[in-house]
């Protein structure tokens, strides 16, 4: 491994592990304000400074929130999976797996789109990818996040 490639490994690492969703404050976020994306954006802030500069960096940043944001949805659905109405347990998933899959089908399109029309590089387009599909999980738990605050959920979700 030479130098430069440990630098950017380290710098990978270190910007990724900063990276981490802090789901109590976006919870916060998403119930105060009518935007969600200023939350979500929020929540994502350190890695869009390394977006243009070192897509690669942010890449790897937007992984790691990525799978904060499925953390969140993972949490929310266990806890709506502890209720004893089945119908409703079975309603979440399929909610929530479909605007993922819908949020998701959005970041191809603009993949595309990019590699068609656009000068980015390859690596900005899969910085811009990571990007969406991140922002597309954290859409996806506040909507479940969202439409299950009015359950009595165990520790509140």
């Amino acid at each position: 491994m030479t130098r430069i490639s440990a630098i950017v490994v380290f710098v990978c690492l270190g910007n990724a592990a900063a990276a981490a969703v802090d789901l109590p404050a976006a919870k916060s976020c998403f119930l105060a304000k009518t935007d969600p994306t200023t939350c979500i954006d929020a929540a994502q802030q350190d890695c869009m400074t390394d977006l243009q500069a070192a897509p690669s960096v942010a890449t790897v940043c937007y992984g790691q929130t990525q799978s904060g944001w499925s953390e969140g949805i993972t949490t929310q659905m266990d806890a709506i999976a502890s209720q004893p109405d089945d119908t409703l347990t079975a309603v979440a998933r399929i909610e929530t797996q479909y605007d993922l899959l819908a949020n998701m089908l959005q970041c191809d399109k603009i993949e595309a789109l990019s590699k068609a029309a656009s000068d980015l590089t390859g690596e900005q387009i899969g910085a811009q990818k990571a990007a969406c599909q991140s922002t597309a999980t954290g859409l996806s738990y506040m909507r479940i996040m969202l439409r299950s605050r009015s359950l009595a959920l165990p520790a509140n979700q």
